[in-house]
């Protein structure tokens, strides 16, 4: 379903990051590590979206560390590679305008929502109650704003090789392309960027084709005339440019000669429809005229040719002045941030060298000039070790002493032991002897009893024979018994003691073998910690370089800023002139007093014309201003109203002014004329008029399309005014012109953007910083009090924001028709309304909720927290 989503082709293309809000809290929500987030905080990405021939989407992310690539078809779900190298689960669905991603991880639900707007991409991220916003603007918009409002010099020329140079001359850049018919060439385009191109010629049309990789340009220019028609072609886009011959007198002299060459000096000039007007009335009072109005005409170009040579070397002056102070502001700059880059290097050495001495458990000395606090660690690990090989002796000692003395204990017992046996053997043994003893007594006492006749003397001899054996042998057989014991203790205690010595040499190797391990255990900790570490200094390097870059970018982008506003106030102020007649001897101003267009207390504007030319002078009377006013108008407001008509296609909100002439007394404002013109205060007055008198409606409220088409018209205008530091100061419905197409409403108009004339300049350029606006009287200016804060009437404010409380007014004048503070009566009930709390709807029904709250962003009573001017068109009001 989601696949059939046609995708506009505005949407393709390479997006720079320029802002990021809250990103880092959103990486720690998703677990990214603390080096990770560095190095994501501190990269600025370009994001190129493509779409491939299999209807794949391309998100394509450069950095100055690594590119990554996502490829993905709506409603379809694909794997996904993180940041953090963790894969993932995602789809992306289209909804109007926006690309919304669902990533899965785990039981988390993270949203990534990209919101196409006007050459930029606002992506919202969402984890948990976590949100982050980034914004990418287009690559390339500067290039094209400047092509667009440059008009260049075309000189075409031919060889005797038959060669043909094209040479274009712009206010940033000349450019020459050499070729011939027929043969391919590289050629360098507008952008620097090298292509190979082709030249066919077909009578009067020269078609060039351009290849940049895949893709295929087509310049088809058609000589007609004194014109050159140039088609661009790219896929579906072309664009059309007119270039009118103008040659020189060599040139005039060459064309007479071939009237079919197309070699001549042109130059690209806008499409006008604008017809010349001519005078059928010849009489001598209209030559002198003539030659009056050529002879001031002279007089007054000559007089501009002198004081735009004394400007441009004031200029140039001011320029080198400011190009110089910026050199040394930014050497400067860079040497306090290559200093800081050295002291945080140092700063990080030194922790390394204090983790190390910590927390590492040995060092090799590799190095040959050696280190102090490697070196004592490597002591005091040696002596470490010493103490666990010592406590290991001492355990081993222990250990023998214990395996000793349990084997003595072992041998009393056993020879405790042996004793007894000994005893009871010789206990037992003697007892068998005298038990023999007896028998052999009473044997001899009955030999001796039978044998009467034997002697006495024979019978003692055997019986002390007899003894005298039995005690020889009772004694050999008490030798061999304790041999035999003395013999099987020495083998009891040699067996033992080998046993003790083989133990305490197995301990003595398991010990080793653990010691051996702990301390390859301590060196891989050691190598590990040291990787881990090279690899955060080199990540702190690389953030530090992209921070030092960064910092570049900004100062030449507030350089570039500080020139825009340069050119503001080096434009020319009122044209002074001593009476009104002037305006139309001198400057061919006519003013028809009897057209009046509108008509207000202060001013009045007629109709007009400027050399045949019809146009609008808005005539206001300065007596009617406050002092401020009438010395801010020629020092601000003059300057800026002349700068946004030289830039008109930047600013199309503004009208175009001719020119600004001023009296002591009066002020003349000539503009082109605006058709089907009128304020937005006269259509609102009408409007309540017209529904007041129907009962249909208590509040006459314009109608949603209508109010998105004005507010977002103007905040465009204000945007533009803001972002070059400037701001408007006077937003009133009375200020603000519709062009309105005829059986139409507010919804299909055309907003003009008026009365520019209190504009505040909050930046200086000297000082490079934003400054301060002394506040407003509240007995001489309260004709501000209605839509400007209540900021503006202190004794000093900040102007950055001030135009949003106004659009916020503005808006609810569109609602309900009136001003919110109608009926308040004195000034200070007003003010202090406005100092209290916001606009809001108190009588009739409430409108929609979106806009409500929209107004209340807009018109917080504290400055900071107020919405700011770039998050109005994103609100949810414009969206749904």
């Amino acid at each position: 379903m989601a696949a059939n989503v046609q995708v506009p082709t505005s949407f393709f293309g390479k997006y720079k990051l320029t802002t990021s809000e809250n990103f880092d809290n959103f990486l720690k929500e998703i677990g990214i590590g603390l080096v990770k987030r560095k190095l994501a905080n501190s990269s600025y990405p370009t994001v190129e979206f493509t779409k491939d021939e299999n209807d794949n989407f391309i998100f394509k992310s450069h950095t100055i560390i690594k590119t990554s690539e996502t490829r993905f078809r709506l409603g379809e779900e694909f794997d996904e590679d993180r940041l953090d190298g963790k894969r993932v689960k995602s789809m992306v669905v289209a909804d109007g305008n926006k690309f919304i991603q669902t990533q899965q991880d785990g039981a988390m639900e993270i949203k990534y929502i990209r919101e196409f707007g006007n050459d930029e991409i606002r992506v919202t991220s969402i984890a948990n109650d976590v949100k982050c916003l980034r914004v990418y603007k287009r690559v390339g918009l500067v290039k094209r704003k400047l092509a667009n409002t440059t008009y260049p010099t075309l000189d075409i020329t031919k060889d005797e090789s038959d060669y043909i140079s094209i040479k274009t001359t712009a206010p940033f850049r000349t450019q020459t392309t050499r070729f011939k018919v027929g043969e391919e060439f590289d050629e360098e385009r507008m952008d620097g960027k090298v292509v190979k191109s082709l030249v066919t010629a077909q009578d009067n049309v020269y078609t060039q084709t351009q290849r940049d990789a895949d893709l295929e340009i087509k310049y088809v220019r058609e000589f007609t005339g004194d014109q050159i028609k140039v088609e661009h072609k790219r896929k579906s886009a072309s664009s059309t440019n007119t270039s009118n011959k103008k040659p020189t007198s060599k040139d005039a002299n060459k064309h007479s000669k071939s009237k079919n060459s197309k070699c001549a000096k042109v130059v690209s000039v806008p499409k006008t429809s604008s017809s010349d007007t001519s005078c059928s009335k010849t009489s001598v009072k209209l030559d002198k005229c003539r030659r009056r109005i050529n002879q001031i005409d002279a007089e007054f170009r000559k007089k501009v040719e002198d004081e735009s040579k004394k400007f441009e070397k004031i200029e140039n002056e001011l320029v080198e002045k400011i190009r110089q102070q910026f050199l040394n502001e930014t050497e400067k700059k860079v040497k306090n941030i290559q200093t800081e880059y050295n002291n945080l290097i140092e700063k990080m050495k030194n922790e390394l060298d204090m983790k190390q001495d910590e927390e590492l458990a040995y060092l090799k000395m590799e190095e040959k000039d050696g280190n102090d606090a490697t070196e004592k660690k490597r002591i005091e690990l040696e002596k470490e070790i010493q103490v666990r090989q010592t406590e290991m002796q001492a355990d081993i000692d222990n250990y023998q002493k214990k395996r000793i003395s349990e084997m003595e204990e072992q041998i009393r017992r056993f020879k405790e032991q042996c004793e007894t046996d000994i005893k009871e053997y010789n206990r037992k043994r003697v007892e068998t002897n005298e038990m023999l003893l007896e028998q052999i007594r009473q044997k001899l006492d009955l030999e001796i009893s039978n044998d009467k006749t034997k002697g006495k003397m024979k019978a003692e001899m055997k019986r002390d024979r007899i003894k005298e054996q039995y005690q020889i042998k009772q004694t050999e057989e008490t030798v061999k018994h304790n041999q035999a014991m003395s013999q099987a203790i020495a083998e009891t205690r040699q067996k033992q003691e080998i046993e003790l010595s083989q133990a305490i040499a197995d301990c003595k190797k398991a010990m080793s073998k653990d010691l051996e391990k702990e301390k390859a255990r301590y060196e891989k900790e050691l190598r590990d910690e040291r990787n881990k570490l090279e690899k955060e200094i080199e990540s702190m390097d690389e953030i530090l370089k992209g921070r030092l870059k960064q910092e570049q970018r900004r100062l030449e982008q507030r350089t570039k800023m500080k020139q825009e506003l340069l050119a503001i106030l080096s434009m020319e102020d009122t044209r002074k002139i001593t009476d009104e007649e002037f305006i139309s001897t001198r400057y061919q101003f006519k003013i028809e007093r009897s057209q009046v267009v509108m008509q207000s207390n202060v001013s009045a504007i007629y109709k007009a014309k400027h050399e045949e030319k019809e146009c609008y002078c808005k005539v206001t009377i300065l007596n009617k201003w406050s002092p401020r006013h009438r010395v801010d108008f020629p020092r601000y407001a003059a300057r800026i109203m002349r700068y946004l008509s030289l830039n008109h296609s930047k600013a199309p909100y503004f009208p175009n002014v001719l020119d600004i002439l001023s009296t002591d007394s009066k002020l003349y404002t000539f503009v082109e004329p605006l058709a089907a013109t009128r304020t937005l205060e006269t259509y609102l007055s009408v409007r309540l008029k017209r529904t007041s008198s129907s009962n249909n409606a208590q509040f006459p409220s314009l109608t949603k399309p209508e109010i998105i088409n004005v507010l977002s018209q103007v905040v465009k205008g204000i945007y533009y005014l803001n972002n070059i530091f400037i701001a408007h100061a006077n937003l009133i419905d009375e200020n603000i012109t519709v062009l309105i197409p005829e059986n139409s409403d507010l919804s299909n108009c055309k907003v003009m953007i008026t009365g520019l004339s209190r504009p505040i300049v909050f930046y200086n350029v000297e000082s490079d910083q934003i400054t301060s606006s002394k506040g407003f009287d509240l007995s001489n200016d309260s004709d501000m009090l209605n839509h400007l804060p209540p900021e503006c009437f202190e004794s000093e404010f900040q102007a950055t924001n001030i135009d949003v409380y106004s659009i916020g007014v503005l808006a609810y004048q569109l609602v309900r028709v009136r001003s919110p503070f109608f009926g308040m009566g004195s000034s200070k009930k007003i003010l202090t309304a406005k100092q209290n709390e916001c606009v809001k709807f108190i009588d009739g029904k409430e409108p929609e909720r979106d806009l409500v709250q929209l107004i209340s962003f807009m018109t917080q009573p504290q400055q900071r927290n107020r919405i700011l001017i770039d998050e109005v068109l994103t609100h949810a009001f414009f969206k749904n």
